[in-house]
């Protein structure tokens, strides 16, 4: 019975997905984390590369937070100046063909004429720092690599744009809302709801779809909107994690289980629930309203998402996404949804997260042929 009490202390403190990490409700741990969702790992398969093209690794700084940047400068084989693309994707762990959905895509654009520039997490003298960072910080790097792309004659800084896929297509949108030498701006599974609002929304489809009761999702809901009601009073740091730690404490006296657990175990477990919803990404993320973003954009933007994606469910948000850039005189938009793909736009049949590491394929060729057909578009006009 102890251990049916912890279980359901820890269902407690679920309640909510994670948009970053993809956490509860079916789904594995991490955003994506494919080790965890309980599915059988496919064999690793070397990543292969379909194009050929000059690689050449990098390193930059972003002087506004002092920080070290690695990244890889892909270049197609052909001299001259290019077209250039930046990708940020917020899921580092490859997939089970080996790589990254950047990978795949850096790999068909520079085949096909456009150079692109990825990098890694930024560098600091304490790698937990990354976990203290919000969006805005990350914006800081995406700026700071294009500067660096308009250092290198190899590049038509003319034609330099975004890519964001996952996390990415958070951040992008804000670096390419601030800089107007942002020539184009690609979203893949973006979100145009509120972090609040897409979190509530991202836990009621993955509950149904995991067939949890319907008492159970309406209480859990009930509860989640009294944690971002907190959340969005913005007040100082210290009395938000109290009054969460309370609320937490509050929840949990009313679970027929509360007695059989020691207080001391539970606060533990409650206190890391709060440093969880009070960490900088979190309580941007929750607060954001990206079509307040957005509607700042006056760059050509492409915009895909999956059809089955059920963590970031494409009607509402691409609806959400072409309506604030329309509101902000944008008339340069292609938004497509793209059926049969989930979050991580491979073919699938459910798009639960628990599926993810099941599909033998990677990144659809949809997508990539989708960016392509745009890009040679914009580049024409």
């Amino acid at each position: 019975m102890k251990n049916d009490a912890l279980t359901s202390l820890l269902t407690t403190l679920s309640t909510l997905p994670d948009l970053m990490t993809g956490s509860g409700a079916g789904a594995g741990d991490g955003y994506i984390d494919e080790q965890s969702s309980g599915a059988i790992s496919q064999p690793f398969i070397p990543k292969t590369h379909l194009y050929s093209y000059k690689d050449e690794e990098v390193v930059f700084r972003n002087p506004s937070d002092n920080v070290v940047l690695n990244g890889t400068l892909r270049l197609p084989v052909k001299d001259g100046t290019h077209p250039a693309a930046i990708i940020i994707n917020g899921i580092k762990r490859p997939n089970s063909c080996g790589q990254t959905n950047s990978e795949i895509i850096s790999d068909a654009l520079a085949g096909n004429g456009i150079a692109t520039l990825t990098y890694d997490d930024r560098v600091t003298s304490d790698a937990a720092d990354n976990f203290h960072c919000a969006p805005r910080d990350f914006a800081t790097d995406m700026e700071a690599a294009l500067l660096y792309l308009m250092t290198r004659k190899e590049i038509d800084k003319r034609r330099v744009g975004l890519i964001g896929d996952n996390e990415g297509a958070v951040i992008a949108p804000i670096v390419a809302a601030r800089n107007t030498s942002v020539a184009f701006l690609i979203l893949l599974g973006g979100i145009g709801l509120r972090g609040d609002d897409i979190q509530l929304l991202q836990y009621e489809t993955l509950a149904r779809a995991s067939g949890i009761n319907e008492e159970m999702l309406q209480m859990n809901l009930a509860e989640s909107r009294k944690t971002f009601s907190i959340i969005n009073q913005c007040l100082p740091l210290c009395e938000t994690q109290m009054q969460l730690l309370l609320l937490l404490r509050s929840n949990f006296q009313n679970n027929p289980f509360a007695e059989m657990i020691s207080s001391d175990s539970a606060d533990f477990l409650f206190q890391l629930e709060v440093e969880r919803l009070s960490s900088p990404w979190q309580l941007f993320f929750i607060r954001h309203d990206p079509t307040t973003v957005m509607e700042k954009i006056k760059c050509p933007v492409l915009v895909l998402n999956g059809g089955k994606d059920v963590q970031v469910p494409a009607e509402a948000n691409v609806a959400a996404i072409c309506q604030a850039l329309a509101r902000g005189g944008n008339r340069t938009v292609t938004a497509k949804i793209l059926p049969d793909l989930n979050h991580l736009f491979q073919e699938c049949k459910t798009g639960l997260p628990a599926e993810y590491v099941s599909i033998k394929h990677p990144l659809s060729p949809i997508v990539h042929e989708e960016i392509l057909q745009w890009l040679r578009k914009q580049f024409k006009q």
